[in-house]
């Protein structure tokens, strides 16, 4: 085995004291005076926003880890920024009662929207930038027409300061984070609680949705993360790793990865498919206030009480040193590829991405489209759900648990039509059956593979990914390919 390889394969079995190396960061950004309470990147990721007790937000260059611009005008701490889809404006949420709404070309103060009973702790902007939601110190949600600064709406229900708010994609649902120990989930058009996750057992302190809608993850000063189904209400899973508060939590664009920042002064980048930890960032000496992930996915910012920013870079290629890996290095990678150990998996990641057209070429030749059953068969299984007879509900129930992950998106959509009470129950058990499955070695390969080849992003690497998007519909495989095709479509659509 050659040099490189032996850099990568013997963290697993070679050299165990290489497992304890950490990744550093790419660049530390300094000029808070006070610790930092929030960051947020630009929707093109060339700029990263961050919000300090120092009464300050600071814009930086991203590329080039420069500050470009520092913004004045609140009184007291900051605690949430949010860029416009846009990205042209940026707002602002302090202590000092007001949100103000910033011109990010000339760094002036357009706006402000004054909550004269309340500090303000969080906000974010509706996926169409028209509304602006706040919450804060009142225990209410509050949304601004952003056109007029008008309050147009309050939403009603929690008991304690609500710490984090996110908007759905769709941006027909707001979720709230709050001191009162829940979460909650609103109809942005009516402002009634939809529903209501309380087990956390202190503080809820951040939330957010999944870029598919489907899940809100939490993380909580009683040390845990919670992860819900939003078509049953039910909790998927919770994970508990840090040492002390979970502060806030991001998810990647693709969905696959969650990271979470916490008062252990760690950054902790979760893989979501096996619920373990890809990756553990060291670098800030006092808690890690917040979290956040580039457009693109490949850049991670985290900002802490140690008054710093720091920029990770979440899959660096390593390269063998010859320019290639030989047939047997490459087939040992394809291997570690479905390893069920995360952070093995991720080291040859990096090693995959260092040579990409070698990659892209196993990957061609490896991967296939998923065959399963055509939509029309699945819309029969789905119909005989309401059947008249019990034989044939249980029949349906059956094959459509057979299937399992094939028709997640079809029953999930059944759900939204309101079925009767019997149809309810059985998609939603079907769906924690779902959720329940394992993820296989060779599910977790696909999905692995696919991550390399959105990172490549050659003309080769879409065709194999174009190729993997005609595969049964409603397949895991077929939905990621699909997804990572549109995302690499925008990103290429932002950057020019």
């Amino acid at each position: 085995m050659k040099g490189a390889a032996l850099t990568c394969m013997s963290l697993f079995v070679l050299a165990p004291q290489l497992l304890a190396e950490r990744p550093k960061p790419r660049a530390t950004l300094q000029g808070h005076n006070h610790s930092v309470s929030c960051v947020v990147f630009s929707p093109d990721g060339k700029t990263l926003a961050s919000g300090s007790s120092d009464k300050t937000v600071r814009l930086w260059d991203v590329a080039s880890g420069k500050e470009t611009a520092t913004l004045r005008g609140h009184t007291e701490m900051i605690w949430s920024v949010a860029f416009d889809p846009t990205g042209k404006t940026l707002a602002s949420a302090s202590w000092d009662n007001l949100i103000k709404l910033w011109d990010v070309a000339s760094g002036k103060n357009t706006t402000t929207l004054d909550q004269p009973d309340s500090t303000v702790v969080a906000i974010a902007f509706s996926p169409d930038g028209r509304t602006l939601a706040s919450g804060g110190g009142d225990s209410t949600v509050k949304l601004w027409d952003v056109a007029t600064g008008k309050n147009t709406a309050t939403f009603k229900g929690h008991s304690g300061q609500i710490n984090s708010i996110a908007f759905s994609p769709d941006g027909k649902f707001l979720a709230s984070a709050s001191s009162d120990k829940t979460v909650r989930l609103w109809d942005v058009a009516t402002g009634k609680t939809t529903m209501t996750f309380p087990e956390h057992e202190r503080s809820v302190n951040s939330v957010a949705f999944s870029p598919d809608g489907k899940t809100v993850a939490s993380g909580s000063d009683d040390y845990k993360m919670k992860f819900w189904d939003l078509a049953t209400g039910k909790e998927q899973r919770t994970v508990q790793k840090h040492d002390s508060w979970v502060l806030s939590v991001a998810f990647s664009p693709d969905g696959k990865t969650l990271a979470s920042g916490g008062a252990d002064n760690t950054v902790r980048w979760w893989e979501l498919a096996t619920g373990q930890e890809r990756a553990v960032f060291l670098g800030h000496t006092h808690a890690v206030r917040c979290v956040a992930i580039s457009p693109d996915g490949k850049c991670l910012a985290s900002g802490s009480m140690d008054d710093t920013v720091d920029l990770w870079d979440l899959l660096i290629p390593k390269k063998p040193e010859s320019g290639s890996w030989s047939a047997q290095e490459l087939e040992d990678h394809w291997s570690m590829l479905a390893e069920n150990d995360a952070a093995k998996a991720f080291e040859t990641m990096k090693c995959l991405a260092g040579v990409p057209q070698q990659a892209v070429v196993i990957m061609k030749e490896r991967l296939r489209p998923v065959a399963g059953p055509d939509a029309q068969q699945i819309a029969r299984w789905i119909a005989d759900l309401d059947g008249d007879k019990f034989v044939v509900r249980q029949k349906a129930s059956e094959e459509l648990q057979r299937v399992g992950h094939l028709v997640e998106s079809a029953l999930r959509a059944k759900l939204q039509d309101k079925p009767s009470l019997e149809v309810r129950q059985r998609i939603e058990q079907l769906l924690t059956q779902i959720d329940m499955q394992q993820v296989l070695p060779e599910s977790l390969r696909a999905l692995r593979a696919i991550e390399v080849l959105e990172h490549i992003g050659s003309p080769e690497a879409k065709q194999v990914l174009q190729t993997l998007a005609g595969g049964a519909e409603g397949a895991l495989l077929t939905r990621d390919a699909k997804a990572s095709l549109g995302r690499l479509s925008k990103r290429a659509t932002t950057q020019k």
